[in-house]
C-alpha cells in the first residue's frame, strides 16, 4: 500500500479511512506493507499483526515535513508554498522506497491511494504487478485543475489494473480523466459499528461537563475547517435557530485553516455562549459525542474553486 497519508497514532483522524483498509485486507489473510511519508507525529511500532509500515524520510529540513497528511494543500484548495519545495524530494524517497520494499518482500499487488502522486509513482515503478489505484477526493479534484496533474492521473489509468472509488460522482470524473468504465466500481468507506454506537453513559458525562441540560439541543460538527465543508452556512443556520431554541449548542470537532475565519463568524452571530470547540479529537471521542448530540449535520459544499468531497468520513 502506497499512500501520502495514515493515522499517525492510535485515534489520529488523519487518513482515518485507511487503516481498516490496511488492517481489513491483512485479516482476509495476506500481508500488507504500508509505504507512507515521515511525519514528526507518527507513533506507531514498525508492525501491527500482518501490517508492517516503512516510513520513508524526504525533507533536508524540518519545515519541509509537509508532504501529505492534509498537510501540503492550504485550505484544501491551493498548494502551500513549502509543499512546492518538498515534493520532488518526496517523490524520489516514495519511488525509491516502494520498489525496494517491493522488491525485498515479494509484493504480488500494489495498491495506491490517491491517483497522484502515489499513483503515477506506482505506476512508475510497479513493473508487471497488478496495481489498484483508489481515489479519495483531493486528488481527482487537482488533476482536474492542473495540466501535469492530469498527465500524471491519465498515465497512471492506462496502467492501473483496476480503480476504486469511495462516491459515483468521483467514479465518474475519473473516467473523464481516463480511468476505464469497466475496470472500475465505487467502494464506499466502511463504519466501525461496535466503536460508534449509542453510548448513554457518554452523553450523560459530556453534557453535564459542558453545563448542556436535557432540553438542550446539541449539534454536532465533524471534520477539517476547510471551505468544502461548508461549515460557514451552519453557522448561519444556528443563527436563525437561536431564538425558538436559546439553549441550543454548536459543537465543532476538528481543526484547520478556516478557524479564525469560523471562529469571527460564530462571533459576529453572537453565537459565543452556543458554541464549542473541541479541536481535533480521537475517533473515539468522536463517538462519545455522536452519543451527545441530537443532530449530526454534514453540510458539505462545492466550494468557490470546484473542489468537493469524495465521501466524507464523517
Amino acid at each position: 500500500m502506497l499512500t501520502t497519508s495514515y493515522p499517525r497514532f492510535p485515534g489520529d483522524l488523519t487518513g482515518t479511512f485507511l487503516e481498516p483498509i490496511a488492517h481489513g485486507v491483512a485479516n482476509r489473510g495476506h500481508t500488507v506493507h504500508v509505504v507512507a511519508p515521515w511525519h514528526p507525529l507518527i507513533r506507531r511500532p514498525p508492525q501491527e499483526g500482518n501490517v508492517h509500515f516503512h516510513f520513508y524520510k524526504y525533507a533536508p529540513i524540518k519545515s519541509l515535513n509537509v508532504f501529505g497528511y492534509a498537510s501540503s494543500l492550504k485550505a484544501d484548495t491551493s498548494m502551500r508554498p513549502t509543499a512546492y519545495i518538498a515534493t520532488p524530494f518526496a517523490l524520489t524517497a516514495a519511488s525509491v522506497t516502494t520498489q525496494r520494499i517491493a522488491k525485498a518482500f515479494g509484493a504480488t499487488v500494489i495498491h495506491a491511494h490517491w491517483v497522484v502522486p502515489n499513483g503515477f509513482i506506482a505506476s512508475l515503478v510497479s513493473g508487471t504487478l497488478p496495481l489498484v489505484v483508489s481515489l479519495h477526493g483531493s486528488d481527482v479534484y487537482v488533476a482536474e485543475r492542473h495540466k501535469l496533474a492530469r498527465t500524471a492521473a491519465r498515465h497512471t489509468f492506462r496502467h492501473a489494473n483496476w480503480v476504486t472509488a469511495c462516491s459515483e460522482n468521483l467514479r465518474a470524473r475519473a473516467t473523464k480523466l481516463g480511468a476505464s468504465e469497466n475496470r472500475s466500481e465505487v467502494v464506499p468507506y466502511g463504519v466501525d459499528v461496535d466503536r460508534f454506537t449509542p453510548n448513554d453513559a457518554a452523553r450523560r458525562k459530556l453534557r453535564e461537563a459542558n453545563a448542556i441540560p436535557d432540553s438542550g439541543k446539541v449539534v454536532l460538527a465533524v471534520g477539517r475547517l476547510v471551505r468544502k465543508k461548508g461549515f460557514e452556512y451552519l453557522i448561519d443556520a444556528i443563527a436563525t435557530l437561536r431564538s425558538q431554541h436559546p439553549n441550543i449548542r454548536l459543537v465543532f470537532a476538528g481543526n484547520g485553516d478556516l478557524e479564525q475565519e469560523l471562529r469571527e463568524r460564530v462571533r459576529i452571530a453572537d453565537l459565543d455562549k452556543q458554541a464549542v470547540w473541541l479541536g481535533a479529537i480521537s475517533q473515539d471521542h468522536v463517538a462519545d459525542w455522536l452519543s451527545a448530540a441530537d443532530i449530526m449535520v454534514v453540510p458539505s459544499v462545492k466550494d468557490d474553486s470546484g473542489n468537493i468531497d469524495g465521501l466524507p468520513n464523517a
